[in-house]
């Protein structure tokens, strides 16, 4: 039996005693906090724990995650070289993820966070190749812009007493310190979770191996920030920063969904959806729905992880074509491989009792029952509709159409790939009603008119009737590729170019000014010009010391302005 085999045992049990000891937790209503005392200070200096049902259940499904993981590494990874490399490195992710969770402090809570952005660091290059490279350094780059977030969030803490989060509920109050201490921890959590302006380095992080990629973009790197805002969400329904969180979300929503709609990478649709679902989570954070937020967490994982899965055993029986207008045909070659593939999708669009179902609809009602701006309306229905538009391109492309590729390929289906994607989805069919049923009791009252209830319904309908008709989609299509929106769409708003390619030009031109001061004007300016300045000095007054007739004559007129100027 191989080692991956072997951590998937291991980590499925301990998915199973997290799991029901969480809802232990949750039953009996209990919290088990443990502190190790390093060294005394007063309101510090102990590393603590918390176990509680938020983390500990979360923390379970990271396990069940990551033993599928490692059940489908067992074959993805088989002709790797470095494959003990490999395992630390995702073992080591697993206890930061691990570490951040279960901390109720922002000190020990800081070294999973850090931990998650070293060790993604290392995944992200761990085929070692340019691309690899650069897509490393901007994940790590943009990802220490949180660090700093969080670091300053400490120095806020300690200014009222500790480090310790959980324990200060009763002093949190709208000041300038509260609202600089929060700013910071948003700020965390909006690069961690990569919403606007920090969202380019999502899809640049699909360059890791599509296991790793499964496991970060689903329940571990990607949903670091959302988890921080889950554990202050008592503190932040007095903070004034829920608006703008609900802005930059919506903005985030629209940006990735209609990015996702006109990509042709396989790969960076399933990143620009990844980006989609967090930004519906900021959303519901910021309208107070913290519940459903960490619910959409939950199922996220799941069927986000099946779908990574699919998409890297498509990708790697066909020789690496990611293009969606190439690959088609999955339900034909693979049956196991498109069952995966179309509860993923399903789940993903909300489709009526999926898994995706229970807490896409509470978050639509919840919000139509609220006051509504027209403007933010239009954009959050603009980018629930665009997850449907390129829900349906997928389902189309890779299971209704053919393959449509030149090259021949003969796809043998592996046991463990299909193991994992079984595993996986089964979890994504039952699992939204089981814990619709075991965690999560909504009583609320739902007020809606008959227009509201039935106009999700009804967009719905008009826009498959939209897609299906091909004469308008195509004039759709012609429209944009004829105008720089396309271009702006296709590029998430240029943001790659912004943080990236806009900083290496500034400091490549500031490198040619310096290049040019040194072999240019910093030599006239230097040594070379000093010693041309000297020579033509001593020139000068050698021919002052020979007394030439042409310098006798240039200090007559010199005299003679002189005095006509008296």
């Amino acid at each position: 039996m191989s080692l991956f085999m072997v951590w998937a045992f291991f980590l499925m049990i301990f998915f199973f005693f997290f799991f029901f000891f969480g809802l232990y937790l949750l039953l009996f209503n209990k919290i088990y906090l443990y502190e190790y005392e390093l060294f005394s200070s007063v309101g510090s200096g102990g590393f603590l724990l918390v176990l509680d049902w938020l983390g500990v259940v979360f923390f379970s499904f990271v396990l069940l995650i990551s033993s599928s993981v490692f059940v489908y590494s067992n074959c993805y990874m088989s002709e790797d070289s470095s494959k003990l490399r490999f395992i630390f490195l995702v073992l080591l992710f697993i206890f930061s993820m691990g570490l951040l969770v279960l901390s109720p402090n922002l000190m020990s809570l800081l070294l999973g966070w850090d931990g998650l952005g070293l060790i993604s660091y290392g995944l992200v290059i761990y085929y070692q190749n340019t691309r690899s490279f650069n897509a490393g350094m901007i994940t790590v780059l943009s990802n220490r812009v949180g660090d700093v977030g969080i670091l300053l969030g400490i120095v806020g803490l300690v200014n009222l007493g500790g480090w310790t989060f959980i324990f200060l509920d009763h002093f949190f109050e709208n000041t300038i310190l509260f609202n600089s201490l929060f700013c910071c921890i948003i700020l965390a959590a909006m690069t961690k979770s990569a919403q606007l302006p920090f969202s380019s380095w999502l899809p640049a992080a699909m360059a890791a191996p599509t296991p790793v990629s499964s496991l970060v973009h689903s329940s571990t790197l990607v949903t670091a920030g959302v988890f921080l805002l889950i554990r202050f969400h008592d503190i932040f329904i007095n903070i004034n920063f829920m608006n703008w969180l609900m802005y930059i979300s919506l903005l985030t929503l629209v940006m990735s969904g209609v990015g996702a709609c006109l990509e042709m990478d396989f790969k960076k649709v399933i990143a620009l959806s990844t980006l989609s679902q967090l930004a519906l989570m900021m959303f519901s954070l910021s309208i107070g729905m913290w519940e459903v937020a960490y619910f959409h967490m939950l199922t996220h994982a799941i069927f986000k992880a099946l779908l990574f899965l699919c998409a890297g055993s498509l990708i790697h029986s066909v020789g690496g074509i990611q293009d969606i207008r190439v690959l088609g045909g999955v339900i034909n070659f693979s049956p196991m491989l498109g069952y995966g593939m179309l509860v993923s999708f399903l789940s993903l669009g909300g489709i009526p009792f999926s898994c995706g179902f229970y807490l896409k609809d509470m978050v639509i009602e919840m919000y139509l029952m609220g006051d509504k701006i027209f403007f933010f309306f239009l954009f959050f229905f603009l980018g629930i509709f665009s997850t449907l538009i390129y829900i349906y391109r997928l389902i189309y492309n890779l299971l209704l159409k053919a393959y449509g590729g030149g090259m021949i390929f003969n796809y043998s289906e592996n046991i463990f790939m299909n193991i994992s994607v079984f595993m996986l989805g089964v979890f994504g069919i039952f699992f939204g009603s089981a814990m619709s049923w075991l965690l999560f009791d909504y009583s609320n009252l739902i007020l809606l008119s008959s227009f509201m209830k039935l106009m999700t319904l009804a967009g719905v309908i008009f826009l498959l009737w939209f897609l299906l008709n091909n004469f308008f989609v195509q004039n759709l299509v012609m429209f944009l590729k004829m105008n720089i929106i396309f271009m702006f769409f296709s590029t998430m708003w240029f943001l790659s170019n912004l943080s990236s390619m806009v900083f290496s030009w500034l400091y490549c031109y500031l490198g040619f000014l310096m290049v040019a001061g040194e072999v240019g004007w910093g030599e006239m300016l230097g040594g070379k010009g000093f010693s041309k300045l000297s020579i033509y000095l001593g020139g000068l007054s050698q021919k002052m010391q020979y007394n030439f007739l042409s310098f006798q004559v240039v200090l007559f007129f010199l005299i003679f302005l002189y005095f006509l100027i008296l």
